[in-house]
C-alpha cells in the first residue's frame, strides 16, 4: 500500500497500475492518507517530501553496517523515506555535519508500538548512517491519518553509551532467526508480520484458540490482550485471503461448489429510500424546515461484492 501511495503522491507513471493491484478497501484507504508535509529545520534546511528517497532496498550486516551482499545481510527492508542533509557545524570545523533523517508512515489505528524507539526505525537509520557515513541520525513518524509529524532527538554515532546500546539491540534482534520468537504488541509494528508464522498462528490451531475467546466468559483480564493480538492477526490474514479470492473468482468467473452454487462477484443495484421530512419535523417539534433538509432522502449506491448465488446451467 505504501508503494502505491508514494507513486500516487509523486505523480509517478506507475501509480495507476499500483493502485489497481490493491483491493477496493485498500484503494479507498490510500486515497485518504495525508501526504507528508515538508519540514523546515532550525538552520533553514528543508526536508521536502518531493526530495525524499522512498522505499529504497537496504541491507544490514552482522555488525550493524550497510552491506550490498545478500550473504552478509542479517536484516533488510524498505524504509518509507529518508533524507541525507549536511549542516554547517557550530564550531570552526570546515567539514559539514552529515545527518540522516529517517521517517516511517503509520496510521492512527496502527501506530508504532515502540514509537520513536522502534527497533525497525533504528535499524534503518543505523544502516543508512553507515552507508552515507553520517555523523548523526534522527527518526520520525508521519501519521498519515492525522497528518502530523513526531521526531526523535538526534543520535550521535560517536555517543557510545546511547547509540552503541541501540545498535546492540538491533543486531541481536536481527540475528534471532532460530531461537524463541517474542510475540506481542510490537508485532503490529513489524512490516513482515503477514509472513511470520509465530504472529499468524502464535497459539497453535487458530480455529480452536479463537473459539475459546468466543464463548461466554472466554475473555478475562488475564487473556484480553492475548485475544486482541490473536484476533487482529487472524483478521489480517483472513482479509488478505478474501481479497485474493475475489481476484481469483473474477479471473476464473467464480468458484463453484459443484452442487449448483457459485461464489462470484455480484452487482447489487442501488435504490432510493425516501423519508417523510415533514412528519419527522413534527415529531421533533422543530419549526425550521431546513433542519432536516439534507436528510430528506438517502441514495443507496450501486455496489459490487462476492457472495454465493445459483450457478447457471450450461445449455
Amino acid at each position: 500500500m505504501s508503494t502505491a501511495f508514494h507513486a500516487l503522491a509523486s505523480g509517478a507513471e506507475e501509480a495507476k497500475d499500483l493502485i489497481n493491484l490493491l483491493g477496493k478497501d485498500e484503494q479507498e484507504e490510500v486515497a485518504g492518507w495525508n501526504i507528508p508535509e515538508d519540514i523546515t529545520l532550525d538552520d533553514g534546511e528543508v526536508l521536502a517530501y518531493s526530495a525524499a528517497t522512498c522505499e529504497e532496498a537496504i541491507m544490514m550486516d552482522g555488525n550493524g553496517e550497510y552491506t550490498d551482499s545478500e550473504d552478509e545481510a542479517v536484516s533488510k527492508g524498505h524504509p518509507d523515506m529518508y533524507w541525507i542533509v549536511e549542516h554547517k557545524r557550530d564550531d570552526d570545523d570546515p567539514d559539514p555535519l552529515r545527518v540522516c533523517y529517517l521517517a516511517d508512515m503509520k496510521k492512527t489505528d496502527f501506530s508504532a508500538v515502540g514509537g520513536l524507539d522502534s527497533l525497525q526505525l533504528m535499524a534503518y537509520a543505523l544502516t543508512l548512517s553507515s552507508k552515507y557515513q553520517c555523523d548523526e541520525f534522527s527518526v520520525g513518524i508521519w501519521n498519515i491519518t492525522d497528518g502530523t509529524w513526531d521526531w526523535s532527538e538526534r543520535y550521535s554515532m560517536e555517543d557510545f553509551d546511547k547509540t552503541a546500546s541501540v545498535l546492540a539491540a538491533v543486531v541481536a534482534a536481527a540475528k534471532n532467526t532460530d531461537g524463541e520468537f517474542c510475540v506481542g504488541t510490537h508485532c503490529r509494528d513489524c512490516w513482515d508480520r503477514l509472513h511470520c508464522k509465530e504472529w499468524l498462528l502464535p497459539f497453535g490451531d487458530p480455529a480452536a484458540k479463537l473459539a475459546t475467546f468466543a464463548v461466554e466468559g472466554g475473555i478475562t483480564p488475564d487473556n484480553a490482550l492475548e485475544a486482541i493480538e490473536y484476533a487482529q492477526g487472524a483478521k489480517k490474514v483472513i482479509d488478505a485471503v478474501l481479497e485474493t479470492l475475489k481476484a481469483y473468482s473474477k479471473i476464473n468467473k467464480g468458484v463453484s461448489d459443484g452442487k449448483g452454487k457459485i461464489w462470484k462477484e455480484i452487482y447489487s443495484k442501488g435504490g432510493k429510500t425516501k423519508f417523510n421530512t415533514k412528519r419527522l419535523l413534527e415529531k421533533l417539534e422543530v419549526d425550521d424546515p431546513k433542519y432536516l433538509s439534507r436528510f430528506s432522502y438517502t441514495t443507496k449506491a450501486h455496489s459490487m461484492g462476492n457472495r454465493w448465488t445459483n450457478e447457471k446451467k450450461k445449455r
